[in-house]
């Protein structure tokens, strides 16, 4: 439960500074709850590009699904070209081949 919640607050008190070492505690983690702490970090601190990326990533189906639903919040800067994401995720190409993907399994 601490790990969680230090996880999870390191999204909010470290912004976008925080990313690596949430996608790090992400994928170091075989526990689901820090894994989902660590989504929830980065979403709070508005890091699209990273869940993006580790939803690209993530071979279980459940959490790739988890990670996708924390859609970038409308006005996110995504680095995977300087795109401005909507909160439905259709103007960045890397967040709907993300979704796409997912919904297609």
């Amino acid at each position: 439960e601490l790990r969680r919640r230090a996880i999870r607050n390191l999204g909010v008190a470290g912004g976008p500074a925080a990313a690596p070492t949430l996608v790090s505690a992400y994928q170091g983690s075989k526990d689901e709850d820090s894994k989902k702490a660590a989504v929830d970090g980065l979403f709070i601190s508005g890091n699209a590009h990273e869940l993006i990326e580790l939803a690209r990533a993530e071979k279980d189906p459940g959490l790739k699904q988890m990670i996708v639903s924390k859609r970038p919040r409308s006005g996110s800067t995504c680095r995977c070209g300087g795109n401005t994401c909507s909160s439905s995720a259709t103007s960045c190409p890397a967040a709907s081949a993300a979704l796409s993907s997912t919904a297609s399994r």
